[in-house]
């Protein structure tokens, strides 16, 4: 006996949650897609896996992709738990398949909804549709945000708790092998001593980016912005920081050693998103020791403890924004030789894998 694990594609934040369940929980991992996108090196991300590279074989009806040979996975490895990916074709075939053959294994949905996506902030009509119907026929659901999880509680009776989290032990170990490139680039980029606004991800709208650039503004003096990633609105923001003088520095997309390296070197961390349904890189950045601004509107702000590892922020004021980071600068000096800061991280990834099990066990 096996249990099944299916997910849409391995994604760096999944892989110590996917370890966890091959080693521990006699899973069986597979994936619909092997590439994360273009800039992702896949063979990096899987380098870090325990498990080997399974993929469930996908075919295409009027050009929509849909999973085949589910059937012969689940009589093949008889699970007791199946791990599905939120309300996607994929969960629905899974259970058309446990109501049609009768099958007696558990449906758990890995869902990354956000509150504020079920406040009505969604990314699409039909995830909405698909949350009022589909949680009835799971045998639980397992969420990242803990105002998330009370509101499924309330409306379905189901919802466990686990945010999108690495295990800190082993990324920590990541950053300490970073720290000479740290040094190197703080060197190089003429860092030394001042103190560093670190923002990672893709450079779209709903990031906000521009609104972070601007509340910057005020306080360039006083620090460094760091813009990791890439995107359409790249060469907007590039044009913003010229208007501005804002001097940011623009690394474009980063992975792995590279990007430990800048959490290391920063000492804020920003997510401004007007919409983001978890945000795994808050974890990241606590994880290494940055004080994390997290938006409102993202699920990661459930490991934010204001005033202790970061605040929760408004990412439609600027003011809002500014204040708070000028709060920590203003508080905070900084160290001239980059070291391995404090884990800022409240639980630690143990606590949180045997928490979910423990309450998986009961179901």
């Amino acid at each position: 006996m096996n249990n099944l694990y299916f997910g849409v594609c391995i994604a760096p934040y999944r892989v110590d949650f996917c370890n966890y369940l091959y080693d521990n929980c006699n899973f069986m991992i597979y994936h619909q897609y092997r590439y994360l996108g273009k800039n992702y090196d896949m063979d990096d991300i899987y380098a870090k896996c325990k498990f080997e590279e399974r993929y469930i074989k996908i075919d295409k009806a009027y050009n929509k992709p849909y999973p085949v040979g589910l059937k012969k996975l689940i009589d093949n490895n008889k699970p007791q738990i199946i791990i599905v990916p939120e309300f996607s074709l994929l969960t629905i075939f899974v259970l058309f398949l446990k109501f049609i053959f009768n099958y007696r294994f558990k449906v758990i949905s890995l869902c990354d909804d956000s509150y504020d996506m079920i406040c009505g902030n969604d990314f699409s009509k039909t995830h909405r549709i698909a949350r009022k119907i589909i949680p009835y026929f799971l045998d639980n659901l397992i969420l990242d945000n803990k105002k998330t999880v009370e509101w499924y509680q309330n409306k379905f009776g189901k919802g466990l708790y686990f945010p999108i989290i690495a295990d800190e032990v082993r990324l920590r170990e990541e950053y300490k092998k970073s720290l000479p490139l740290s040094n190197k680039l703080n060197n190089e980029y003429c860092l030394v001593g001042q103190k560093v606004i670190l923002f990672v991800g893709r450079l779209i709208p709903l990031k906000n980016v521009s609104t972070l650039i601007r509340a910057y503004s005020h306080i360039k003096d006083q620090a460094r912005l760091v813009i990791i990633g890439k995107g359409e609105c790249e060469e907007e923001l590039r044009l913003l920081d010229k208007q501005l003088n804002t001097d940011i520095i623009f690394t474009g997309f980063k992975q792995g050693e590279e990007l430990y390296a800048w959490y290391n070197i920063a000492d804020v961390f920003v997510l401004p998103s007007t919409q983001e349904a978890f945000g795994a890189v808050t974890n990241e950045a606590l994880i290494a020791g940055c004080f994390c601004l997290v938006s409102d509107k993202a699920g990661s702000n459930t490991l934010i403890e204001d005033g202790y590892n970061g605040y929760i922020i408004n990412p439609y004021s600027e003011s809002d924004m500014l204040d708070k980071l000028g709060i920590y600068l203003l508080n905070n000096r900084k160290e001239k030789e980059i070291l391995l800061k404090r884990n800022m991280m409240q639980s630690f990834f143990s606590h949180y894998i045997s928490s979910l099990f423990n309450s998986i066990k009961k179901i």
